[in-house]
């Protein structure tokens, strides 16, 4: 990271921003969660987020400015229903996520930087692509606007979050999802 961060700066002179959008997921049931499993998802979901954070954060507080997007997820917010899928460590990375992007962002308000976190919830992509096959039909009926999430979605959220328009938006997971965290 400090050598890409390195390269970044010397090409570019700084960095204004930052989307950590990185993410694996593992699905067995909990009690059978390997703890190799576990710490691949933990290492790629939270910790390597934080790492990027942090390096890229050291030139933010020294610009005075930044934003910091995470993608989360809403089963960082909700726990995943068992008929759907079981992904503890993934509920639990994304959790720890959504607590990092809120502690960033009262640590670095100060500084004129926002850390935001998007949490979609099922959207037509490789990792939710099983899923999505298996039991749509559930994961619909979980939906209030009966349908997955469109990519264009997703960007569009990033692009408003790394835009002058939410320059007083900092600490907020923005939940993509239908309708379902309002049941």
């Amino acid at each position: 990271m400090k050598q890409f961060t390195g390269e970044v700066i010397d090409r570019w002179g700084r960095v204004d921003i930052l989307v950590n959008n990185a993410g694996i997921s593992w699905g067995t049931p909990s009690h059978e969660m390997p703890l190799d499993k576990w710490n691949a998802v933990m290492n790629i979901n939270i910790t390597g987020t934080f790492f990027c954070c942090q390096e890229i954060g050291k030139h933010m507080l020294k610009q005075k400015q930044g934003v910091i997007i995470n993608l989360s997820s809403v089963h960082g917010i909700l726990g995943a229903d068992p008929e759907i899928t079981q992904v503890i460590g993934y509920v639990a990375s994304k959790g720890g996520l959504n607590s990092l992007t809120k502690q960033l962002a009262v640590e670095w308000a100060p500084y004129n930087i926002r850390v935001n976190a998007i949490a979609p919830y099922y959207f037509a992509t490789r990792m939710s692509e099983y899923p999505i096959e298996q039991v749509g039909d559930k994961i619909i009926r979980h939906i209030p606007m009966g349908r997955v999430g469109r990519e264009e979605e997703v960007k569009g959220v990033a692009l408003f979050l790394a835009s002058e328009a939410s320059s007083y938006i900092t600490g907020q997971i923005i939940c993509l999802d239908g309708g379902a965290t309002a049941w």
